[in-house]
């Protein structure tokens, strides 16, 4: 157990620890009060354990989202669409989904499209507006702000920065981790380390 954590039920601990207090206080009841010692420490791992279980499942749950949301990333999504269909409500779902990740359900769903989009500038020699079409994004306007937005460049000065890098081969398996490719690509990494 960690030396500090939040009590799940706080009350029933401090019920157990009050009778602790009770029972130590009275003369000649040294087995009772190590008996309610041992009872208010096992409840205190139980707390911990059953939290513990709690983080897996939101974890678990988070995870099943993050990949349902790049199945189905070609979609108009909404995070209302995506909160109905895990039967959650659209504030837990943001809340845990930025808990867990650091991010909001939106900004991993622009991640991946953006993912997608510097996949295809590297890896095709499609005009920008077919690189929005195909990375799911309704407005050229908006995907242009974006993408200058979190790469500090134009979609094509980001092509013509990396196109070195790799010679826009459209025939690598678009199996693989698509972000994790285009990370690498961006380090400059020789084009026949990124299977190994």
């Amino acid at each position: 157990m960690p030396r500090f954590f939040d009590l799940d039920e706080p009350y029933r601990i401090m019920g157990l620890f009050t009778e602790l207090l009770d029972i130590a206080h009275r003369p000649g009841h040294k087995t009772a009060t190590d008996y309610s010692t041992m009872i208010l420490i096992c409840e205190i791992a139980a707390d911990f354990q059953q939290q513990q279980k709690k983080d897996d499942i939101i974890n678990t749950r988070v995870s099943q989202i993050k990949e349902w949301i790049r199945l189905n990333m070609n979609k108009e999504l909404k995070v209302g669409d995506i909160a109905n269909q895990f039967e959650v409500s659209q504030n837990y779902l943001s809340q845990s989904f930025h808990r867990e990740t650091g991010i909001t359900v939106k900004d991993y769903l622009n991640t991946l499209k953006l993912d997608k989009a510097k996949y295809l500038l590297l890896t095709t020699n499609l005009s920008i507006q077919e690189i929005t079409d195909q990375s799911y994004f309704s407005d050229y306007k908006y995907f242009f702000r974006l993408f200058k937005k979190k790469n500090g460049m134009t979609p094509r000065e980001y092509r013509n920065t990396f196109t070195n890098t790799f010679l826009n081969n459209p025939d690598i398996d678009p199996g693989y981790d698509i972000g994790k490719i285009v990370s690498i690509l961006e380090r400059g990494v020789n084009r026949n380390e990124l299977f190994d």
